[in-house]
């Protein structure tokens, strides 16, 4: 694209801001999930047909610092060709530089807290600096919607795809494909007679008119999640609808329904990947790493959820301040994708990631032994080993096959 004459240089720019972005957001997500990468930065084929198996594939980094170097990288590419422009395209479907600050903040946040090449950060004073600086740059260009629940919903008036709090999301457009949350309800079928809500309310039939558009229900949050929100919390009943018969208790998902067309729901709400609240968040978790008081960003997020009757941050010591961030997470990101790398970049108290505080109610941990700790990263499948003769040999530790 650095030689596409026929665009004006300020289209270039911002062009390669979103490719270098996309591609640093793309390697952060399976440097987070396999460690090692393959480092393609060319389209082999389109240069040179490969005469040999090995010729067409790219051998893994060697070590977890140069996929994360060359992640950090395009991150600084991306923001260069973007030149200062904030616009953002296509209702924040389109990458965009704000994009790009939110990813610099998890980038520099994340080494900054969690080994690499199983070593402790070398730079987390300058890590952590370089991550609040950036999201700092984003905070002032959004705001929080008031209502919670309109954040998500294509079925708001106005309609809320785009809106204030969205700086990144995956666009879901009626007519084309359908996000997967239906996978979270249960079927018109199902008998759900003598049923009443958290507030006694009997339940009727079809009470979130999933309109024959529900099916089995495949994934299941506990009830102890929706426990955790205060009575006064509005995005515990903007997420969930809680089912109670006797001493059954369990919940649905409510969120991201989508809206009824032609008489039968579609799942047409887009799927965030960055909002305000989370940069809110980030920032609260780098000023508690840096000693600082997270307590306003804390409270913006709590004051959104429960308005005056929102509990008060106290704030405490390094710890208790992480879990109470981590929580404030967990209530206000249910199903967007964070919780398992939440668990493993925030810390307790040790320095040690939340997933091995077996000792705490966190869904997910992991016992700190070595039958446990290689899940930090997935194994590489046996189909791709076996397809693909750079890895013989290679594959994480901790998992059988080569």
């Amino acid at each position: 694209m650095e030689q596409a004459t026929f665009l004006s240089e300020q289209k270039k720019g911002y062009y390669l801001g979103q490719a270098y972005g996309l591609r640093a957001f793309y390697y952060f997500y399976l440097y987070r999930t396999y460690g090692r990468v393959p480092i393609v930065t060319e389209p082999k084929a389109a240069i040179k047909t490969p005469s040999s198996a090995e010729e067409g594939y790219t051998p893994r980094s060697q070590t977890e610092k140069e996929t994360l170097d060359f992640i950090k990288a395009d991150i600084e590419k991306s923001i260069q060709n973007f030149n200062g422009d904030y616009t953002i395209q296509s209702q924040k479907g389109q990458w965009s530089l704000a994009a790009t600050q939110m990813l610099k903040t998890e980038v520099y946040l994340w080494s900054a807290k969690v080994l690499i090449d199983g070593q402790q950060p070398q730079s987390v004073q300058a890590d952590l600096q370089t991550a609040k600086q950036a999201v700092e740059t984003v905070i002032p260009r959004f705001t929080l919607l008031e209502d919670f629940a309109r954040v998500f919903s294509s079925a708001s008036v106005p309609a809320s795809k785009g809106n204030s709090e969205i700086i990144f999301t995956i666009r879901y457009q009626q007519g084309e494909a359908t996000n997967f949350f239906n996978n979270f309800l249960y079927a018109q079928s199902d008998d759900i007679s003598g049923y009443v809500d958290d507030a006694g309310n009997p339940i009727p039939s079809d009470p979130l008119q999933v309109a024959s558009s529900g099916a089995i229900i495949r994934y299941e949050y506990k009830i102890d999640l929706y426990d955790l929100y205060d009575k006064e919390d509005k995005r515990a009943n903007a997420t969930f609808l809680n089912f109670n018969k006797g001493s059954v208790r369990a919940v649905v998902m409510r969120k991201f329904l989508g809206t009824i067309v032609d008489g039968v729901r579609n799942y047409s709400d887009d799927y965030p990947i960055y909002r305000l609240a989370e940069a809110y968040l980030l920032l609260a978790e780098i000023k508690n790493k840096l000693g600082e008081d997270p307590t306003e960003e804390i409270m913006a997020v709590r004051r959104r959820a429960m308005g005056t009757a929102a509990p008060q941050f106290v704030r405490s010591d390094f710890e208790a301040n992480e879990l109470a961030i981590f929580y404030e997470r967990t209530k206000e990101f249910v199903s967007e994708g964070k919780r398992w790398f939440d668990l493993r970049r925030m810390q307790d108290a040790n320095g040690k990631p939340l997933v091995f505080r077996v000792d705490l109610p966190l869904v997910g941990v992991l016992e700190d032994v070595e039958g446990q700790r290689h899940k930090l990263l997935w194994p590489i499948d046996l189909g791709t080993m076996s397809a693909d003769p750079t890895l013989q040999g290679d594959q994480n530790p901790g998992y059988s096959g080569t």
